[in-house]
């Protein structure tokens, strides 16, 4: 019986990195590319899916969006369809992150996409990043104008741009 492990989780978990492991691995079939995102669609089609998830040979197969985390009860739905028509094992796999950790990471996807440091961010672009943390109410409550955002793991990287940064 093939097993299909649907990856479910926020983004900025290092979700990339993962399915990319497990696909040089070469025992999981991943497809060309890894949010197919089929089945958080409202009009999903079991042949189509199985035609691109399911005819590996390999005896599992990985379908992880982040998507799919949002529309769960979406998913559910299209996966009873799924088994209603294969003989298949499904499993869930959750990735997380540090939400401190993750919201960095937001912001240095965005610093980096614009070649900007974060106080350069646009307004919009910070307050998508506030959101996608657990720690946005807080984040919120201060003054962002007088506030310094430093992601310390750099820090024990580069104790010498830390200080640079102190001094200006």
């Amino acid at each position: 019986m093939k097993t299909l492990f649907i990856g479910i989780g926020p983004a900025r978990c290092m979700t990339t990195w993962f399915v990319r492991q497990l696909e040089q691995s070469g025992e999981v079939f991943v497809p060309g590319r890894k949010e197919v995102k089929l089945l958080a669609d409202h009009s999903f089609n079991v042949d189509r899916y199985m035609n691109i998830m399911l005819k590996s040979s390999k005896k599992s197969s990985l379908d992880y969006s982040n998507d799919y985390s949002l529309k769960i009860n979406l998913v559910r739905e299209n996966i009873k369809k799924l088994k209603q028509a294969t003989n298949i094992n499904v499993k869930y796999i959750f990735l997380f992150r540090d939400p401190i950790r993750r919201f960095l990471s937001h912001i240095e996807l965005w610093s980096t996409m614009y070649n900007l440091n974060y106080s350069e961010l646009p307004v919009a672009i910070k307050n998508d990043c506030y959101k996608q943390s657990i720690y946005s109410n807080m984040l919120k409550e201060i003054e962002l104008n007088k506030t310094l955002i430093i992601n310390m793991d750099k820090v024990v990287k580069n104790k010498n741009s830390f200080d640079n940064l102190i001094k200006d």
